[in-house]
């Protein structure tokens, strides 16, 4: 996979540099210039993103006892609902590859920021259809702004931990939603410290019923923060 990354990044790069004329029309030459200077990290803030619609549903609880558990251990932890966002589909017009503002004028312009400038990103999402939600997956195809030479150290070796529930039992519904994180993240060069998923939770709060699954997100942040800290100490 790593090496399917580079060719990627390559193939980017060529792209970059040749562009096409008819691309390069769609754009004013006035165009602002986008995260040209790097964000400061801070390596003890972690991004809690929620991929569910229902505020206070599973997810949300999931998420945000991840989140809890990352504070306990000393981080910053900031919760993001994907539901009261506009994030659109990417169009692959490659204008970030280029340096510009992403041709989306929707919220991804303030969120892209926030994933540069923290330490690790938690992914939460309920499974629908075999697969993330429409926000979820709206969510990480506009990380093709990370699938370029320029932009890939914003997230190249940053933390990652995945939050998945379901009403169904069966490991081969959520698995394919595991494989997708699991094999996205990978290409992106980014570590993957831990993945939950609680099956048999189809009513909004029923995971409140699972204190022991909670308990195991509450785990999962503080293992993301404890991560953080130790490569923090590290780069001093």
């Amino acid at each position: 996979m790593r090496e399917s990354a580079d060719r990627g990044l390559v193939r980017n790069k060529a792209n970059l540099e040749s562009g096409s004329q008819d691309r390069e029309k769609e754009y004013n030459p006035q165009d602002r210039f986008y995260l040209r200077t790097w964000v400061e990290v801070d390596r003890m803030k972690v991004l809690a993103v929620v991929g569910s619609p229902r505020r206070g549903g599973n997810t949300d609880v999931l998420v945000s006892k991840t989140a809890e558990g990352a504070r306990a251990r000393g981080a910053e932890a900031e919760v993001l609902r994907l539901g009261e966002l506009t994030v659109r589909e990417c169009d692959g017009c490659h204008a970030c590859w280029r340096g510009r503002v992403c041709s989306k004028d929707d919220d991804m312009r303030q969120v892209y920021p926030k994933i540069a400038g923290c330490g690790a990103i938690v992914f939460g999402t309920p499974v629908y259809w075999y697969g993330p939600t429409a926000l979820m997956k709206a969510f990480i195809d506009r990380f093709v702004y990370f699938n370029c030479e320029a932009n890939r150290p914003q997230v190249r070796g940053k933390k990652a931990a995945v939050a998945i529930v379901l009403e169904e039992e069966r490991q081969e519904t959520w698995r394919p939603v595991v494989e997708f994180f699991e094999k996205s993240l990978t290409y992106l060069e980014m570590s993957l410290a831990g993945t939950i998923v609680v099956p048999g939770v189809g009513a909004k709060g029923a995971i409140r019923n699972k204190p022991d699954r909670l308990e195991e997100a509450f785990r999962l942040g503080e293992k993301l923060a404890t991560d953080l800290t130790s490569f923090d100490e590290q780069k001093r």
